[in-house]
């Protein structure tokens, strides 16, 4: 049979070193966050990036290596986003947006918030290590750090804790979301408005400012309840003689 020439070459195929890596990791990260590890073939990544075989086990070796150089590739994105902001915060205001940034990289990021949660669930403590090591435990230390510079102490309690667990539990309601039979006004099935989002920052602020009393040496849930209800007490006056004498002409 005569070869046909100018046989037209596959649609979209990419040349080694021509973007094939990051091909790769676009294509497994969507991928393994939709499936899981063991539900996606090395054929299937290949496909989806463009690419042959070959090239993908020239730069990954197999599937689990090109798996553990996803999820910690993608959460160095992360950290390195969130860490570069941190060194910033100098103030209440500074931490606002910070916490803001921080909801909206988790929220604007939910493949790999997917990928996360799969980790956490499969209990893959090699894994899971290695990310603590490589990226939470430094932006966790580096929190803790400019709390404390913002206000002596904040940062050594349960607060930095308290603003990744929130974080992370949007991540985690948000299938959930679409089932929800009454929802915040302006909310999608899916999505938090910057409405809601601003609200939550708003409720991690007030808990930042009684940081020094969750931190204090009695832990008992009443006693915390008490402190809170007794400082808001005598706060209350001096925000209520300001708001009278700004009304005065």
């Amino acid at each position: 049979m005569p070869r046909v020439a100018n046989a037209p070459k596959r649609a979209g195929r990419l040349k080694k070193g021509a973007g094939a890596k990051e091909r790769i990791l676009e294509a497994a990260v969507k991928l393994f966050a939709a499936k899981g590890f063991d539900g996606v073939s090395v054929r299937e990544i290949a496909d989806l990036a463009c690419l042959g075989l070959p090239t993908m086990y020239h730069y990954y070796g197999d599937k689990a290596a090109l798996y553990s150089t996803v999820v910690l590739t993608q959460q160095e994105k992360l950290r390195k986003r969130n860490e570069d902001a941190l060194n910033s915060i100098e103030s209440y205001d500074d931490l606002r947006e910070w916490i803001t940034g921080l909801i909206r990289n988790a929220v604007d990021h939910t493949d790999f918030s997917k990928l996360m949660f799969r980790e956490l669930l499969a209990e893959k403590d090699d894994l899971i290590k290695r990310m603590s090591e490589n990226a939470f435990q430094p932006l966790f230390d580096h929190l803790q750090e400019r709390l404390n510079a913002i206000r002596p102490g904040s940062g050594d309690g349960v607060l930095p804790i308290f603003i990744f667990a929130v974080s992370s539990g949007l991540l985690a309601l948000g299938p959930f979301r679409k089932h929800l039979k009454s929802k915040p006004d302006g909310s999608s099935a899916h999505d938090f408005s910057e409405v809601e989002i601003a609200q939550i920052v708003e409720m991690i602020m007030i808990v930042s400012l009684f940081a020094d009393i969750f931190n204090s040496t009695s832990t008992h849930p009443q006693a915390i309840t008490n402190r809170i209800r007794q400082q808001m007490d005598e706060t209350r006056p001096a925000v209520r003689s300001s708001a009278k004498s700004k009304r005065q002409p």
